[in-house]
């Protein structure tokens, strides 16, 4: 009896919680019909944002689009987030979330759900709480800042060998699902492994040399388009460099190549054997 007088009251409470009737109308936020905020969209400074004030016009803070760049992929990986921030709130607050697009509709209905607002307009009693469990920019950002962070000390490193030998060849693994080397999509990746041969005539038997690693990545999306790349890496599996059809871009330093012998090519195997000749010849693999 007990069990089931708890979940009825935990179901009234919930119903109560969404009964509340969240409305935008011409910058207008109203909550059960009660105006409670009222919202602008400001185009005049870069990122352009949203701007929340009371019913009186008073500042409380604004919504943003901010823009994560890569530390490894530079220009080449950008990934836009959200946060609350400024004015009354002096912290920055990363919206996390999931499937959230900035517009003033959505803006004003996750505003009062995550609890930034209420029947009473500003939930300033809330405010501690939500920048106790909010994080500056979203966690899985976080997760690929740290880890480019770790990547980025071995962004020099060469394996010790004859650099003069350009005798390479490549090993290619079966393709699996993975998150991308650069992004947390997920997609199917082949691995490939960069080997040197290191036989000569005094020493034939000696064992080949692992120097660096290629990825090949390959999404379909559900219109149909498709995302593929390969990319080349140390032995330390810092990111040198990428290449898609017409599409030749370094990253130590960054900057976009010329593709035509690579754009010649038809296995992902010569694609990546030609890219590691061309950084040992540069002296960056």
């Amino acid at each position: 009896m007990k069990k089931q007088l708890l979940i009825a009251s935990l179901f009234l409470v919930s119903l109560g919680a969404t009964a509340q009737k969240i409305k935008e109308k011409k910058g207008e936020i109203f909550l059960d019909k009660v105006k409670i905020a009222n919202i602008e969209k400001v185009k005049t400074e870069k990122p352009k944002y949203y701007q929340i004030s009371d019913v009186d016009g008073n500042p409380l803070f604004k919504v943003k689009t901010f823009v994560y760049k890569s530390i490894l992929f530079h220009d080449d990986e950008t990934t836009d987030y959200h946060v609350v921030t400024g004015d009354k709130i002096q912290d920055t607050l990363a919206i996390v979330e999931k499937g959230f697009y900035i517009t003033q509709k959505r803006i004003v209905k996750y505003l009062v759900e995550a609890g930034f607002l209420n029947s009473n307009g500003y939930n300033e009693a809330n405010i501690p709480n939500l920048i106790a469990k909010s994080t500056k920019i979203p966690t899985k950002l976080v997760e690929l800042q740290n880890k480019e962070k770790e990547l980025k000390k071995h962004i020099g490193y060469k394996v010790e060998r004859d650099f003069e030998n350009r005798d390479i060849f490549i090993k290619t693994y079966a393709p699996k699902q993975t998150t991308s080397i650069k992004s947390t999509m997920m997609v199917t990746a082949t691995e490939l492994e960069i080997y040197q041969n290191t036989a000569t005539e005094e020493n034939p038997d000696s064992e080949p040399l692992l120097i660096g690693y290629g990825v090949y990545e390959y999404k379909t999306f559900a219109n149909n388009t498709t995302y593929k790349k390969t990319y080349l890496l140390n032995a330390k599996r810092v990111p040198l460099a990428s290449y898609v059809t017409y599409n030749y871009k370094t990253y130590v330093p960054f900057r976009k190549e010329e593709s035509d012998k690579l754009d010649k090519l038809k296995t992902k195997e010569e694609v990546l054997k030609a890219m590691a000749i061309n950084h040992i010849l540069r002296e960056k693999l």
